[in-house]
């Protein structure tokens, strides 16, 4: 890590808590990694969401009889990303490391978009200045890659293309939760640094 921030230019890594088998950290590794990026100055992004969970909801999902693409959504509850999120935030809080809690952008994302009202509590920290940057990761994969999956959820490949697909600004500017200097600042001008 010390020789991609200082050499290449590296400023932030992203850790996974999901994926168990291919990208899943203990929460060990996740400390040490969010420990050392901090050492050398760069930000840690965690995906927050409990791998071991989400597999215990696909077999379940499997075992039902569920699967197709709903069956993606329904083997990741809200409690599921949830609990992973607030561990990750203990974490860090314990050294002070500042982290961003990342989600792929449905088509198949992880975590899986959330109904109406799941968002006020992050619209509300974003107002108060809790959370500090917006950001999207960009994952496309072509309708032929998507067919991998077609008899079974868990081989979609996850994550759907979304470079463009930032912050609503109608929800948070035109309705007055933001100004838009505040939009620029927390999508862009933060994101950058």
């Amino acid at each position: 890590m010390t020789e991609l921030t200082e050499k290449n230019g590296v400023n932030s890594y992203k850790y996974f808590l999901s994926y168990k088998g291919a990208l899943q950290l203990s929460d060990e590794d996740c400390f040490s990694a969010m420990k050392r990026a901090a050492q050398i100055g760069a930000l840690s992004q965690v995906h927050a969401e409990n791998g071991d969970l989400v597999v215990k909801g696909q077999q379940k999902m499997i075992e039902l009889g569920i699967t197709g693409p709903e069956g993606h959504v329904l083997s990741r509850p809200a409690d599921v990303e949830g609990e992973a999120t607030n561990r990750v935030i203990l974490i860090a809080e314990m050294k002070k490391f500042m982290i961003k809690i990342g989600k792929l952008h449905v088509d198949i994302m992880s975590p899986p978009l959330r109904p109406e009202g799941h968002n006020k509590k992050l619209q509300c920290a974003l107002k108060g200045g809790l959370i500090d940057c917006v950001g999207t990761d960009h994952c496309f994969f072509t309708i032929e890659q998507r067919k991998m999956g077609k008899d079974d959820f868990r081989k979609i490949p996850n994550g759907i293309n979304g470079v463009e697909d930032r912050m609503n600004l109608h929800l948070m500017v035109g309705s007055g939760r933001i100004t838009p200097s505040d939009y620029v600042r927390v999508i862009s001008t933060k994101v950058a640094l």
